[in-house]
C-alpha cells in the first residue's frame, strides 16, 4: 500500500467525519454509509466491499481507520450504553492539514445518510449491493428475508432510501 494513497483515504474519511460534525457512533454505520455514498455517486469509489455476516464490508475502510488511530488523525472511544459494546470513530482536527470542506450538496446528502438509524442502513446497503450483483427486486426481498428478517420493518423505507439517493 503506497503511503500517499493511503494519506488519501485517510483525508477522505477525514472530510465525510467533518462534514458530519467530526464523530460518527458505530463502526457499522461508517461502514453501510461509506458503501451507500459511492454507490450512490455522491462520494469517489475509494474503497471496495465484499458481503459479510453483517452485510457490506471493507477491509480496506476498517483498516484505515486503524492507521488513522494509529497517526493520531483519529480516535476510537468505546461506548457500553447499548446491548452490546460500540465504538465512536472522532476526527481529530488539530491534527490535520490540508482537509477540504466538501460541496453543500455532498455535505447535507452525507448529513442525511448521517441521521438515519444504523438497521436502515444496513438494509438499505444490503439492498444496493444485491441490485449491483445484478438480483431483481423479489429476488432481494428473498435473500433479505435470509439474511435481515430481524430488520424486517426497514424494508421498504430501505428501498426509499436506495431509490431517493439513486444507487440504483
Amino acid at each position: 500500500m503506497e503511503k500517499n494513497d493511503l494519506m488519501e483515504r485517510l483525508k477522505f474519511l477525514g472530510e465525510v467525519l467533518r462534514s458530519i460534525g467530526g464523530s460518527m457512533e458505530g463502526r457499522k454505520k461508517m461502514q453501510k454509509m461509506i458503501f451507500l455514498l459511492q454507490s450512490c455517486k455522491i462520494l469517489p469509489n475509494t474503497y471496495e466491499f465484499k458481503w459479510s455476516y453483517y452485510g457490506v464490508y471493507s477491509d480496506a475502510l476498517a483498516g484505515d481507520v486503524q492507521q488513522g488511530i494509529s497517526f493520531g488523525l483519529l480516535s476510537e472511544e468505546k461506548k457500553e450504553n447499548h446491548l452490546y459494546p460500540t465504538y465512536q470513530i472522532n476526527l481529530k482536527e488539530e491534527n490535520w492539514w490540508g482537509l477540504k470542506e466538501l460541496p453543500a450538496r455532498k455535505k447535507d446528502l452525507i448529513t442525511a445518510l448521517f441521521q438515519a438509524e444504523t438497521p436502515l442502513l444496513e438494509v438499505a446497503s444490503s439492498i444496493v449491493y444485491f441490485k449491483k450483483e445484478g438480483y431483481s427486486d423479489a429476488r432481494i426481498k428473498g435473500l433479505l428475508d435470509i439474511y435481515k428478517k430481524h430488520l424486517e420493518s426497514y424494508f421498504d423505507d430501505a428501498f426509499e432510501l436506495a431509490e431517493e439517493f439513486n444507487c440504483f
